[in-house]
């Protein structure tokens, strides 16, 4: 026979549950008191164990064991410095509808059957779905004007600088 225990683990030996009373009514850290109780009778008892078996057998003398003193609320420190954003609010990308309108004018309409692999794939429709079928652009999902529509140029870049000047000046 190796280890002391039994069905119930290492709690249901008699002499571990006195040893880990008297540990505990020493005072002995959970970390010490699992490496005693490993050394004593040669069972493997984390910390966390000798934590939860202490809740459950001293469940108010466990709580007595924390800091005796209330503690004084926490008073936050203001933020050093305020947060200002220099930079103004964009608008919001807006088309012109006439300008959509003579777009969609040119549009194929073609289910997803007929749709080629090089061919525009802007949706129409809120029932049966078609997509325009023009020729895509450049190796990209749309024509080059539903590109021009969906696509917005990344910031920082020599096209944002035109786009948004082209915007600022409508």
């Amino acid at each position: 026979m190796g280890a002391i225990g039994t069905s119930h683990g290492p709690w249901g030996n008699e002499q571990v549950n006195a040893r880990f009373a008297q540990l505990f009514a020493e005072n002995v850290s959970f970390a010490n008191m699992s490496a005693m109780l490993e050394s004593e009778f040669g069972i493997k008892v984390s910390r966390n164990a000798c934590i939860g078996r202490a809740a459950r057998i001293f469940p108010r003398r466990l709580k007595m064991i924390g800091p005796q003193k209330p503690r004084a609320p926490r008073v936050r420190k203001p933020a050093k410095r305020p947060v200002t954003f220099t930079e103004k609010p964009r608008p919001a990308f807006k088309c012109d509808p006439v300008e959509l309108s003579k777009v969609n004018a040119d549009a194929l309409h073609l289910s997803i059957v007929d749709l080629g692999a090089a061919q525009c794939r802007y949706p129409f429709g809120d029932g049966p779905i078609t997509f325009c079928g023009l020729k895509a652009f450049d190796g990209q999902s749309y024509c080059e004007l539903h590109y021009a529509v969906t696509h917005v140029p990344i910031r920082g870049t020599d096209r944002h600088a035109a786009w948004s000047a082209e915007k600022v000046a409508a």
